[in-house]
């Protein structure tokens, strides 16, 4: 049952984005290795049913690559409050965020977005790292989705259990949560009886502003007005068809190329099976003894072997235009995801060799890498809001930075010449270049100014 048809029924409405949920769904199948173009049906004159053609699953590998060059060695959130950073990254390290990032970007280039939520627990806020086919807008605007409802799910005693919490405004522009929680006996399409002790409202009094960010890839082609992102290879889905297809021709090489023996008639035994009574005919390749066999030709001797030679090469270089053209159709580098010969051995280039090639991979990371800044910033402030209400943090005016930590992707030599050019030019503050070159907050390079001013 998607997301859409729950949140209709529990909450009586949701917005008319069935095609797009649709999408996701066939998008987040094709990722887990179920593309619908994988069964297929059995050849050959006594074959029967359907077969699951040999797949590449190049969808995941390249959504997970994605993923890999744009969090890179992953991002640090600063405030020109000492005391709010502090605590964001407190935040971060207990519910263990970080970790969660490759699989959360993954998920995201593929199906077209994905969210994360912070509520008040009883310690620090608890963080949920949400995909998007359980993420559905409800109300949005040109810029932002303002109000959302996310689902979770989890089993106990045998009981599935779903949770539906839709996020929004009040009356008075506080973060408002409404929770409501459904149990069944067993997996179906429906969503269930609703347990009434399980659900309730709660309002963050003292703050305003959302207690839930999202991510979106830069990728244009989605519904025109929709909330919901468009998934990377929701374009390339022929190609990832035609990778499979020759990945599986490949692969059925080896089975269909194994070595045949053509062996005489007259070699042929025949034996009755004592079970149905059927006359079997075999060879037996393990009989070592002299055979007594009449023949006046000596060719109805011969035993010829019969092999075919396997067509490898042949089906690496289609594979490896495929991956080409899906390259092309990501944004990303040729041969970013091809194979090249290192000493003899097929092998994949690494992230960085293809980006000191070609900067149109570097580009797509940086316009990728704009996208997530708003992500984190708006996490960053979901987890100030909540500190605030729940009385861990002083209400105090501040400015959220994400720096990224760039060495794998662009060298600190590199990103010093840029900083020390724009400062030249004066098209950069001199705190702005330390900040990200040091990759610290204000307060911090405020500091490192001053020491350099005094020659300390």
């Amino acid at each position: 049952m998607s997301i859409v048809s729950e949140v209709r029924a529990a909450f009586g409405s949701a917005p008319e984005l069935d095609g797009e949920y649709s999408r996701i769904d066939r998008a987040m199948k094709i990722y887990r290795g179920n593309a619908p173009w994988l069964r297929v049906k059995r050849s050959g004159l006594h074959s029967r049913g359907e077969r699951r053609m040999f797949s590449m699953n190049t969808a995941k590998a390249a959504a997970d690559e994605l993923a890999a060059l744009v969090i890179c060695e992953g991002a640090e959130l600063f405030t020109d409050v000492p005391e709010y950073t502090e605590y964001i990254n407190e935040v971060l390290e207990e519910n263990g965020f970080h970790a969660l990032l490759p699989d959360f970007f993954s998920k995201a280039f593929m199906s077209g977005g994905g969210a994360v939520t912070v509520k008040a627990g009883d310690g620090f806020p608890e963080i949920s790292v949400i995909s998007a086919e359980n993420f559905l807008p409800v109300s949005w605007n040109s810029r932002e989705i303002t109000e959302a409802v996310f689902r979770t799910g989890y089993s106990e005693n045998g009981r599935l259990y779903t949770l539906l919490e839709r996020f929004s405004s009040g009356e008075n522009g506080c973060p408002v949560t409404e929770s409501r929680l459904f149990k069944k006996e067993r997996f179906g399409a429906a969503l269930g009886s609703e347990i009434p002790e399980g659900g309730g409202v709660f309002e963050y009094r003292g703050v305003t502003g959302k207690l839930f960010s999202c991510f979106r890839p830069a990728v244009s082609g989605g519904y025109d007005g929709s909330p919901v992102g468009c998934g990377v290879m929701d374009l390339a889905l022929d190609t990832l068809r035609a990778l499979d297809i020759a990945f599986d021709s490949m692969a059925r090489e080896f089975i269909l190329g194994k070595k045949r023996i053509i062996v005489p008639y007259s070699c042929i035994r025949t034996v009755t099976d004592p079970e149905t009574g059927a006359a079997v005919r075999y060879f037996d390749a393990d009989d070592e003894a002299f055979v007594a066999l009449k023949a006046d030709d000596r060719n109805d001797l011969q035993v010829t072997d019969n092999t075919c030679v396997l067509r490898i090469d042949e089906h690496v270089s289609a594979i490896k235009a495929l991956l080409n053209i899906l390259c092309f159709q990501l944004g990303i580098s040729s041969e970013a995801l091809a194979f090249d010969s290192v000493r003899g051995l097929k092998t994949i280039k690494t992230a960085t060799e293809v980006i000191s090639q070609d900067s149109k991979t570097a580009r797509t990371v940086h316009v990728n890498r704009k996208m997530a800044d708003g992500f984190f910033k708006g996490l960053a402030e979901a987890i100030i809001s909540v500190g605030i209400c729940t009385g861990r943090l002083t209400p105090k005016p501040y400015s959220v930075t994400v720096g990224w930590k760039d060495g794998v992707i662009i060298d600190d030599g590199t990103v010093i010449s840029e900083n020390i050019r724009l400062v030249e030019a004066g098209l950069r503050s001199r705190e702005k270049a330390v900040m990200e070159i040091n990759k610290c907050d204000k307060t911090a390079a405020e500091k490192e100014l001053s020491a350099v001013a005094e020659g300390r």
